[in-house]
Formats: C-alpha cells, structure tokens, sequence
C-alpha cells in the first residue's frame, strides 16, 4: 500500500503540473542537485554507510531487526528535516542571484533562472520531505 499510495499521490502532482503546462517547467537540476544530493551527503555525515544504505532500502526490506528499523525511523526523520531546510537553503541562494541579476545585470530576463531555484528549490523540498519520507516514516513506526 506504502508505494501505492505515493504513486497514485505523484500521479496526482503530475497531472495537475500538465494542466498548467509542461511537466519540464519543473524540472531545474542545480534545485534538485541541492535538495536531494545535500540530503543523501548529510544521512551519510549523520549515520554512516548503515543509515545511507537503510535510506534506500529501508521501504522494501520487510523483516527489518528492530535495531534497524529504530535507525530508519531516525534517518528518514532527519531526511525529512534535511529536505525542508535544504529547500529553503535553495530559495535563499535563488534569491540572491536573483537580486545579483537586477543590480549587476540591469536585465530582467536574468532573474528567471534564480527565481526557478528559489521556487523549485522549495517544491523539491517539500514533494520529497512529505511525499516521500513521511509515508516511509509512518510504515517504520508501524513495525516497532
């Protein structure tokens, strides 16, 4: 039911992005390198290849030892954490080059980019924080 429901909830986010227009107005890679790949970096910093490794396989794994599921629930909440902070940390960064843009540049059609990583920045953040990591968190809990 865990990937399910996630499917069916992406579905829903995918459909509504092409009502507005094209799912590729929402794709920005330095957002996602930043949200996603600083994430993955700081579960390994916290808890080692052991965390990063449950990080993934965690979801599908189901005779889990309590020990591990007591850490998943551990990474997948400072996941969550990580992927919020790291979401905003991106809108920061996209606001100032956003505002570099309009004083260095006198250009306005320069600010698109940064205003993409502001925004984006924050939607990665949030979809994979509560689409993602806390549907997983629920089902760990459950295990205990």
């Amino acid at each position: 039911m865990l990937c399910l429901g996630i499917i069916l909830a992406l579905a829903i986010l995918v459909i509504e992005m092409l009502m507005g227009g094209s799912v590729l107005l929402f794709h920005n890679v330095p957002s996602l390198l930043l949200v996603i790949g600083c994430t993955i970096f700081l579960v390994l910093a916290s808890y080692g290849g052991k965390g990063l490794k449950l990080l993934f396989v965690a979801p599908f794994v189901r005779n889990l030892s309590p020990e591990d599921v007591t850490l998943s629930i551990a990474v997948y909440k400072d996941a969550k954490t990580y992927l919020i902070a790291l979401g905003f940390i991106g809108f920061l960064i996209g606001a100032v080059l956003m505002l570099a843009s309009l004083e260095y540049f006198d250009d306005v059609s320069k600010i698109g980019s940064g205003l993409a990583i502001c925004v984006l920045s924050v939607f990665y953040g949030i979809v994979f924080a509560y689409f993602i990591c806390h549907p997983v968190l629920r089902q760990l809990e459950k295990k205990l």
